[in-house]
């Protein structure tokens, strides 16, 4: 019970933090990638979190971009690819794997 209690908490966390990509900063997206690093538990997932926010920091190119299709999906299509590709992926997956 204990278990699946964290796995729902770290879901709904995520899915709070990523249906806010539309409208948020870099910056901000920059402060999110700490707090995503803190919900996963391999540290393989660690480490590209923590490229990940390099890349932000830096405002790379292709950051910017995958943002800016982020911002143009529909909201359906971005709640299913927020949920399939980052919750069931990295943090789900993580722990049936």
């Amino acid at each position: 019970m204990r278990a699946g209690f964290r796995t729902f908490s770290r879901t709904q966390a995520a899915k709070a933090i990523l249906s806010l990509m539309p409208h948020i900063s870099v910056d901000n997206l920059v402060r999110a990638s700490k707090f995503a690093e803190k919900l996963t538990r391999v540290e393989r997932d660690r480490e590209v979190i923590r490229a990940l926010r390099g890349l932000f920091e830096q405002r790379h190119p292709a950051i910017l971009m995958a943002k800016d299709v982020m911002d143009r999906l529909s909201p359906n299509c971005r709640k299913r690819l927020i949920e399939n590709l980052i919750v069931n992926a990295f943090l789900i997956g993580t722990d049936k794997r």
